[in-house]
């Protein structure tokens, strides 16, 4: 047994259900490493675990009291039953359960996460809009399809606006905005994948990512997230200057220095993956183990009884980053960090 291995064996008898349950510290996260963790083994008592996390999430739904939001609220479990049908994890009917139980409701919050000027990812309109775009994707109802692309539709228009808005009013420049806008490239860059929202997404995403950029130039705010939106956006947009320079950010390791937590440390490790599957360059490959390494020696530092369990900064998040770096296929559950 390998030293990923173990670590994975005493995350999995480690980590125990929450009091809420969202996706990104939550029971939803916790079921998305349960139904991982069961593909990756083979051992039917995780898929046990898992469905019984299911069935309790799914009928709780109506009395759902956390927030809609995509990582503390029933957003964040929309996406994980979405994501778990269309990798063929589980087999449901994603189709009537989601819309019977959330779309409407889903859509509504949107709506009023706008209207208040609350365009987040993770606690706001964008984290909505993220499931409607993946439930666009996976869809294999018409009507469902056509219904899913005016939401889409209807969040673009309001980011229209907020671009314009910014335009005339810039409003701050700090390391705060500045994940801000790199989240909402990332949003678009998804958006733009999808084809049909071109005209209206991918002048919006020059937009911003010229702005993002300008912001790095500027100011000495250095982060992977932003570095890793300006590269994605680069390469949709064409900007291989651009491309070049956050490709040289990342070889530089400049993300290094400084204390990171271990979730940290494995997090940086996936935008060193990606880069590596695109571009092939082993420089990146090499870089991506160097971070696995340092998250397993802050683990160490940390020790397991110290570490939250969800997905974000806990032990699930870790367990899903080991065992995607070993199993490409278990490596889509990144989307759900913009990746």
């Amino acid at each position: 047994m390998t030293e990923e291995e173990r670590l994975l064996h005493t995350i999995s008898n480690t980590i125990r259900y929450q009091e809420n349950n969202s996706m990104l510290d939550g029971n939803a996260g916790i079921m998305l490493f349960y139904f991982h963790y069961y593909v990756y083994t083979g051992d039917k008592k995780y898929y046990t675990k898992a469905t019984h996390l299911l069935e309790v999430l799914v009928s709780n739904v109506n009395n759902q009291t956390s927030t809609p939001s995509l990582s503390s609220g029933i957003a964040g479990l929309g996406w994980v039953i979405d994501h778990l049908t269309a990798s063929k994890i589980i087999d449901l009917d994603a189709d009537a359960l989601l819309e019977n139980a959330l779309d409407e409701y889903l859509y509504d919050t949107m709506l009023k996460y706008l209207y208040n000027g609350n365009r987040n990812f993770y606690d706001g309109a964008l984290g909505n809009g993220f499931y409607f775009i993946h439930r666009y994707t996976h869809t294999t109802s018409d009507t469902l399809k056509k219904k899913y692309k005016k939401h889409i539709i209807d969040l673009l228009f309001h980011l229209e606006r907020f671009r314009i808005q910014y335009s005339n009013h810039p409003i701050s420049r700090d390391l705060d905005f500045a994940i801000y806008i790199a989240n909402m490239c990332r949003f678009l860059i998804k958006v733009v994948a999808l084809k049909s929202f071109d005209a209206i997404a991918k002048p919006m995403l020059e937009e911003f990512s010229n702005l993002l950029y300008d912001i790095q130039k500027t100011t000495d705010i250095t982060h992977p997230e932003i570095a890793f939106s300006l590269w994605k956006s680069a390469i949709i947009l064409g900007q291989n200057s651009v491309k070049e320079i956050q490709e040289n950010i990342f070889k530089s390791n400049h993300f290094s220095k400084g204390n990171h937590a271990a979730s940290d440390c494995f997090r940086i490790s996936i935008f060193y993956d990606f880069i590596y599957k695109t571009t092939g360059n082993h420089d990146f490959l090499d870089l991506k183990k160097e971070w696995l390494r340092n998250g397993m020696h802050q683990l160490d530092l940390e020790g397991i009884a110290t570490i939250s369990h969800g997905i974000w900064d806990g032990l699930s998040g870790i367990a899903l980053t080991i065992m995607a770096s070993k199993n490409h296929k278990l490596n889509t559950w990144k989307e759900c960090l913009l990746i």
